[in-house]
Order: C-alpha cells, then sequence, then structure tokens
C-alpha cells in the first residue's frame, strides 16, 4: 500500500541530525496514523512509533522532544481507543444477534470473534480471535513492556538515553492504562 510505503520513507529519514527534519517527520508521521481511514497497523505502526520514541531520545532540543513525546501519547491513544471502540461496536451488534455464545463479525474483512470463555484460549489461539486493531493494541503494548523492562547501565546519567528510554517508556505504559477503557484493564 501507497501509505506504508510513504512511511517506510519518512522513517528513514531519521538518520539527520537536523532538529527541523525531526518536527517535520513527527508531523508526518501523527498525521499518517490520524488521517488514513484504514489505518497503519502492525509493521507500519511500530515502525511510526519506533522512529518517533528514538526522534525524542536524539534529539538535543527542547521543542522537539514535547513534540514527539505528545505525538506518541496521542498515537496511543488512538490505538487503544480504536480497540475499545471496534470491541464495544462488536459487543453492541453480538447482542443484536440471536447466539449469544459466538459471534463472527466481519467489518471491513477484519474478523472479529467474541466468546464466552476467553480465558481458556492460549496466546496461539488468542491470534485467531483478535482483530487487527487489537492485535496493534497487543504490539505495542508489548514493545513498550520490552523497552521498559531493560536494564540500565550503572553509569547511566540523569540524561543518558537508556534512563530517558526507560521512562519514556513508562510513562507511555501508564498513558497506555490510564487511559485505555475497561475492556483493556
Amino acid at each position: 500500500e501507497m501509505l506504508v510505503e510513504m512511511v517506510e520513507m519518512v522513517c528513514g529519514c531519521i538518520e539527520t541530525s537536523d532538529e527541523g527534519i525531526y518536527l517535520r517527520i513527527v508531523q508526518t508521521l501523527l498525521t499518517a496514523v490520524k488521517t488514513s481511514q484504514r489505518g497503519l497497523h502492525h509493521g507500519a505502526l511500530l515502525a511510526t512509533v519506533r522512529t518517533t520514541y528514538n526522534i525524542y531520545l536524539n534529539a538535543k532540543s527542547a521543542g522537539v522532544r514535547p513534540t514527539a513525546k505528545t505525538a506518541l501519547v496521542q498515537i496511543l491513544s488512538l490505538v487503544f481507543n480504536r480497540m475499545e471502540k471496534e470491541v464495544l461496536d462488536a459487543k453492541a451488534r453480538n447482542r443484536n444477534t440471536e447466539n449469544a455464545d459466538d459471534a463472527d463479525i466481519s467489518d471491513e474483512g477484519e474478523k472479529i470473534a467474541i466468546t464466552k470463555d476467553a480465558k481458556d484460549v492460549n496466546e496461539d489461539e488468542m491470534n485467531e480471535y483478535l482483530s487487527v486493531v487489537q492485535k496493534d493494541a497487543y504490539l505495542l503494548f508489548r514493545a513498550l513492556c520490552k523497552l521498559s523492562s531493560k536494564e540500565l547501565p550503572e553509569d547511566s546519567g540523569p540524561e543518558s538515553i537508556p534512563l530517558r528510554s526507560k521512562l519514556l517508556s513508562l510513562e507511555l505504559l501508564k498513558v497506555a492504562i490510564s487511559e485505555s477503557g475497561h475492556l483493556f484493564r
């Protein structure tokens, strides 16, 4: 898809050290996530978050960091809100069907399956039941968990990249948990 190619091209521009270009990269990636009807998913979404995250870590100016952080918060909120909305919409449609135990609901070719006994399903089977939007939220949350669990080097100063990375990932996890609805919690 052309949007994914555009995102890959923009993400490739991170090799610069020009703070003005950093701002335009963040703006472009945020716009791509917000405005695309079908949305960015999986690899393209993670590349967008990774690039914005790295811009936050590598930016020298005080203006770029808050912009990148704000963009990350907006992306997280958007992904988790889409997931919540999709699940709530699916449940509402499910109530309108006669079979309350299982319902397969198709939305633009994306399959959503809702079952009563989701606790009895292992992770591989769970992937079959997750929609694209739910997988996006899961992959994003898992990536942030991995970043937050990295060990800090002993010589990490208060402005070191490893410490800033850990703090940012923990802040983003807090945002994901506090701003997501009851379905994610």
